[in-house]
């Protein structure tokens, strides 16, 4: 074999290296990218948003009260405070969808964390979100069915087995519990506090 074909072979197996490194970085890049999103998503989403009561008062109020207005009236025709109520759980919903679509965060976050009540707002507000999409006669809250459809289609413990949640096991002594430890307040207070003649922290 001649040296320009030998130096011709190296080079081109140089290339295909480097573009393999390139895409693979290129790759990692993306994913870290993603997994910095999810962070300050999961903050403000899973965290500020969902959980405060606000939201949850206003989620059950939707899903205690909607299914008794008739779905004709889709949500601009609800009474109040049941339309702001449906407006407000139905938009949040569709804004974690939209980021899901996107691929900006990680579905399992919300169809692994909240996958019953998102299946559960979704399946009580339905029919009203058909209706009001025959009204406008255009796309409303496509990314709430994406997110809703995610999560019927995937299992509920996808998220706790991706983090490998730990569970207490049946054997661990309760406290405080009948059939298990008694531990008094002042014994648990004994047995945290320095012991005498010890340094204190």
């Amino acid at each position: 074999m001649s040296s320009e074909l030998v130096i011709s072979a190296m080079a081109m197996v140089i290339s295909v290296v480097a573009f393999g490194s390139s895409t693979l970085l290129s790759a990692v890049q993306t994913k870290s990218m993603r997994q910095a999103n999810d962070l300050p998503v999961m903050i403000e989403l899973l965290i500020k948003e969902y959980v405060n009561d606000d939201f949850q008062s206003r989620e059950r109020l939707v899903i205690e009260s909607l299914s008794g207005a008739s779905p004709d009236l889709g949500f601009e025709q609800l009474p109040e405070p049941l339309r702001s109520a449906a407006y407000y759980v139905a938009w949040y919903y569709n804004a974690a969808g939209e980021l899901v679509a996107l691929g900006t965060v990680d579905e399992r976050m919300f169809v692994g964390g909240i996958n019953y009540k998102l299946r559960r707002a979704w399946s009580a507000m339905e029919a009203h979100i058909e209706a009001e999409r025959r009204v406008r006669g255009k796309p409303f809250l496509d990314g709430f069915e994406h997110l809703a459809a995610r999560a019927f289609a995937t299992d509920p413990y996808v998220f706790q087995r991706k983090v490998k949640f730990q569970k207490v096991p049946a054997g661990a002594e309760r406290i405080g519990v009948r059939g298990g430890s008694q531990e008094s307040p002042a014994s648990i207070d004994r047995l945290e506090s320095p012991q005498a003649g010890s340094p204190s922290a």
